[in-house]
């Protein structure tokens, strides 16, 4: 998909792991040997420029999701249909019950509100996923339609962590929902990430989300399409996925000894690697959190080697998987750094990064033209790029050396990212 599309593969692996955990939802559970339980609910922000394919990526991904979406809705029309043929009929006799409207299954919501998803989660205990293509409006949703006051915030925070929804509205009976399940997946862009900042530090909202943050590759014309095979085996697994019975009860997946083992060993190197006396202070909130989603991705892993025949359904979890995660929580980790890093940036910090970026993709030398030419850092003048140049000379990145008539800003040394 992502030789089609021309993006980063990170986009679509990262897409099918939050919707394969989505199409799971309260169906299956994964155990540990201390009794610690999870659902595979992955929450995830994409990061990318507009243009760098992101949304492309997520919607190939989507494409089985919104089959399966599509027969629940003609599902759901026959049935109404039927229930409003007995409502008809029950008009016209007395002495039986009132017939019962059908539930509206889905699979995936977008453009919701918070108050809007309590209806979701009642007709739809197994859980849905939440999409939005670009992740600020979920968060620009929380109390639209209370004055941006309420608690809406809160009420999400809880869904992280499986926490019951309770709620009571005007004119409407109350509803409370035992086991709400909210997988989440959205596309963000870089400039609005520091926004979360703000947002976030108080409660560790953004610390929810696992984040991929890719290098952008240059455009080109696809010269692939997407294979019929690629296809069917990913329409396979969602439809594998969406497949596990869920009646209320739910599978449970726990480990096998080596698996067990290697899970631990995990877990105790990521606890040393939080105690270690110079590990980054900014990291904690977000490192507190990922051996949670380390465990809900075991899950996810387990289920998508299960889907495509690897293992059984019934096996426990194996050193194998736990391999795969280990090296998959490697990763994550490595863009936690970056995402984190650019959070705490002022805008001073982010118009140098830019600049040094830009310089040394440009053999690491430019002159003040070139800088205004090409909106470095958001340079529209000269005195804008004067004012830039300052200030990279001023933190040590670059001096200006004359050419002739020409002032060459060259760089002095590689910026630590």
């Amino acid at each position: 998909m992502s030789e089609h599309v021309v993006c980063p593969l990170d986009y679509v692996a990262m897409s099918m792991l939050t919707v394969a955990g989505a199409l799971v939802g309260n169906s299956t559970v994964i155990r540990t040997d201390t009794g610690w339980r999870e659902t595979a609910r992955i929450w995830t922000l994409v990061v990318g420029d507009s243009g760098s394919g992101k949304s492309p990526a997520v919607g190939h991904v989507m494409k089985p999701v919104e089959a399966i979406q599509s027969q629940l809705a003609e599902e759901f029309r026959r049935a109404y249909e039927r229930y409003e043929r007995d409502t008809e009929t029950w008009t016209r006799e007395s002495g039986k019950p009132r017939p019962v409207p059908p539930p509206f299954r889905q699979v995936y919501v977008t453009d919701t509100t918070v108050e809007a998803l309590m209806d979701v989660f009642v007709a739809n205990p197994r859980g849905v996923l939440v999409y939005w293509d670009e992740a600020a409006g979920f968060v620009n949703s929380f109390g639209q339609y209370k004055g941006g006051m309420g608690s809406d915030k809160q009420q999400i925070l809880s869904l992280w962590n499986d926490g019951q929804w309770s709620v009571n509205r005007k004119g409407r009976a109350p509803l409370v929902v035992e086991h709400p399940f909210m997988g989440f997946l959205g596309g963000i862009q870089p400039e609005t990430l520091a926004k979360l900042r703000g947002f976030s530090e108080s409660d560790g909202f953004a610390y929810r989300f696992l984040v991929v943050y890719p290098d952008g590759i240059p455009r080109r014309r696809s010269q692939t399409a997407i294979s019929e095979e690629s296809r069917q085996l990913w329409d396979h697994v969602c439809r594998w996925l969406w497949g596990i019975v869920y009646d209320g009860g739910q599978c449970e997946v726990t480990f096998a000894p080596d698996g067990i083992k290697a899970w631990n060993t995990w877990l105790d190197e990521h606890y040393e690697e939080m105690n270690d006396p110079d590990f980054p202070p900014h990291l904690n909130g977000t490192w507190s959190k990922l051996d949670t989603h380390a465990l809900r991705l075991t899950l996810v892993v387990h289920l998508l080697r299960a889907a495509c025949g690897e293992i059984d359904f019934s096996d426990s979890v194996d050193e194998e998987t736990m391999a795969r995660v280990a090296a998959l929580m490697q990763y994550l980790k490595s863009h936690a750094r970056r995402v984190y890093q650019e959070i705490r940036e002022t805008e001073e910090d982010r118009r140098v990064r830019l600049a040094v970026r830009w310089i040394q993709r440009h053999q690491g030398r430019t002159t003040l033209r070139d800088l205004v030419r090409s909106k470095v850092a958001n340079c529209k003048t000269v005195s804008d790029a004067i004012a830039l140049l300052r200030l990279l000379e001023h933190r040590g990145h670059a001096v200006v050396r004359q050419e002739g008539k020409k002032a060459i800003v060259e760089l002095v040394g590689e910026m630590e990212t």
